[in-house]
């Protein structure tokens, strides 16, 4: 037996209470004599040898505390195994990560692990329902719990694995999160790997692969870019492969290499500028997925930085200094021109409302989100700064000295520099990355540090850099629209028409690796979809078969509190009719009741 509500059966407390009162009562019975006297001395010896009265056998008492144990039981719920009559209730996860796509099970795992499923489902018989749950990064339920076994059918029949990875832990978790009252759920898992809590179908055999992983390009003097990629041999053998890259369609490189079983090599290759660079290697593997890589190379419409408001020339001089950004200004502080920068540099403003895109933020708040400042701080001492945080990272802030800074006691997101208060700030939600400094940084020293040029980059980078062109496969875009309301994205699987939401583009999971154009009326922006790198690396085993299983009738959990409920109103009308037969007795035997002189 389980308790939907264990907290109920604190309600037993209330019976040794009851048992109390009882004790404690004094039992009285009319009956009349011609002097008190006598008596009342005799029953103040009583009490006071007998303060407490002696426990005695009463058949409206147990009735009582029968009353009160029914009522904790039913505000616990209790549930109790209870056979289905029709089984148990199915719910069917299936792996969709890159891994699966390996060809080491014929046809391949994804084709043996999804005809497996169809099996499974195809066997489900009346009174159980079923459902399906697609395992990407993240989870989603392709169809609820019903009884219509032809529409699970036809989803997984339809389903295809993707280039991203699959959080299966999550996947279970939503899993049982299905589960129904009085009924058992019982959930399959079908993946290259098992997985606690539920039933295991996997299929993985002794993967031969050679993956290509991990490309990169940062841009160069001169209009060159470097690219750098990473190749791992999965194999138990020795491999020697050829690495072919090529920016625009045109090969750049070529470039044989041999690999021992296990080796993850990188290599670096410096190429002429393009919009776009592909790798492949030419050994045919388990895993086509990772065979081929793209990035968008520094041809690629590079990120806009606007700088609004007053001049700044240390920040600018710096930020000017990385290669690779477009470049413009404006005086005025106009939002709705902003819309065609990646990054908006905004010098001293007051408190003003942001519309989604990276900001980076000097003396000037946002009232989205809002942030409550502090006091002022002259001369402050630096306590600490955020390390790990990607902008700080390698970042040494010792020695900075500030004239004067802004203060802000709770900041939205993560605090970088604190002294007695925080004073700078970076923060991320929907559709906005701000990057905020309370001090100027012409009244500090920081431009005469080693650790401005790489502070400044880091902040570009995580505003407006790789991550925001390049991503993994399996996950969403969010691209600030400004003025634009409609835009058409073109990748891999094809051509689809987004519609402005709150002010941003959100496309789809981005499942196959490639690619993709986001083209509004504004100009063209394009973004690279490359595979996790932890699924380069096959979950290699003898193969293993997938386990059969019964999927008739089970025992499931059946809520009881309602019939408990009821056998409470059945003791209130025995312990109603003890009370009042017991009542009527002593009326009875009353002689006033019979007329007594």
């Amino acid at each position: 037996m389980s308790f939907l509500n264990p907290s109920g059966l604190l309600w037993l407390l209330g019976v040794p209470v009851l048992i109390l009162l009882y004790m404690l009562r004094s039992r009285r019975t009319e009956t009349r004599v011609s002097s008190l006297v006598l008596w009342r001395m005799a029953l103040r010896d009583h009490l006071v040898r007998t303060p407490v009265r002696r426990l005695e056998r009463n058949l409206l008492l147990l009735v009582q505390i029968l009353v009160m144990t029914a009522v904790a039981f039913a505000l616990a719920r209790p549930q109790i195994p209870f056979p289905n009559p029709g089984g148990d209730d199915v719910l069917l996860v299936v792996d969709l990560s890159a891994s699966m796509q390996a060809t080491d099970v014929a046809p391949s795992r994804f084709d043996a692990a999804r005809a497996e499923a169809v099996r499974v489902a195809a066997s489900v018989g009346r009174g159980q329902d079923i459902a399906v749950i697609g395992a990407g990064p993240k989870p989603r339920l392709l169809s609820a719990l019903a009884p219509r076994k032809d529409q699970a059918l036809q989803i997984l029949r339809a389903m295809r694995a993707s280039d991203g990875a699959a959080d299966l832990d999550a996947a279970v978790r939503l899993a049982k999160a299905q589960a129904r009252p009085g009924r058992a759920l019982r959930v399959h898992v079908f993946s290259d790997q098992a997985i606690d809590g539920a039933t295991a179908h996997v299929f993985r055999g002794n993967g031969q692969n050679v993956a290509l992983y991990g490309l990169f390009v940062v841009p160069l003097a001169e209009g060159r870019q470097r690219a750098v990629v990473h190749v791992v041999n999965a194999a138990a053998s020795a491999r020697r492969v050829t690495v072919r890259v090529a920016v625009d369609g045109k090969t750049a490189a070529d470039v044989p290499v041999s690999l021992a079983p296990g080796e993850d090599r990188g290599l670096r290759f410096d190429l002429p500028g393009g919009a776009a660079v592909e790798a492949s290697i030419d050994a045919p593997g388990d895993l086509p997925a990772f065979q081929r890589a793209v990035a968008a190379g520094t041809g690629a419409r590079q990120p806009g930085v606007l700088f609004v408001g007053r001049p700044n020339p240390f920040l600018e001089q710096a930020i000017r200094a990385i290669p690779g950004y477009r470049f413009g200004r404006t005086p005025r502080v106009e939002p709705q021109t902003w819309a065609g920068a990646d990054v908006v540099v905004l010098g001293p403003q007051p408190a003003m409302s942001l519309p989604p895109g990276n900001y980076l933020l000097v003396r000037s708040l946002p009232d989205n989100p809002p942030v409550a400042t502090g006091p002022e701080l002259r001369q402050p001492r630096i306590l600490r700064w955020k390390q790990t945080h990607p902008i700080l990272r390698f970042v040494d802030l010792g020695g900075l000295e500030i004239a004067e800074t802004i203060s802000f006691p709770a900041p939205p997101g993560d605090a970088l520099l604190e002294a007695q208060l925080p004073i700078a700030w970076a923060h991320e939600d929907r559709g906005r990355r701000i990057v905020a400094l309370g001090f100027d940084v012409t009244k500090t020293n920081l431009p005469f540090l080693p650790a401005f040029p790489l502070l400044i980059s880091n902040a570009m980078t995580w505003l407006a850099g790789p991550q925001t062109r390049q991503i993994e496969a399996g996950t969403s875009l969010a691209v600030p629209a400004g003025a634009q309301r409609e835009a058409t994205l073109t990748g891999p699987d094809g051509t689809i028409r987004l519609a402005a939401t709150d002010r941003l583009f959100v496309t789809p999971p981005l499942d196959r690796g490639g690619m993709y154009t986001l083209q509004t009326a504004a100009g063209v922006a394009l973004f690279a979809v490359q595979p996790p790198a932890r699924e380069a690396a096959l979950p290699l085993a003898t193969t293993a078969a997938a386990i059969p299983q019964d999927v008739s009738r089970g025992i499931g959990l059946r809520e009881m509190g309602h019939a408990v409920l009821l056998l409470v109103v059945v003791l209130l009308v025995v312990e109603w009719w003890l009370f009042s037969r017991r009542q009527g007795r002593w009326n009875d035997a009353s002689p006033s009741r019979r007329g007594a002189t």
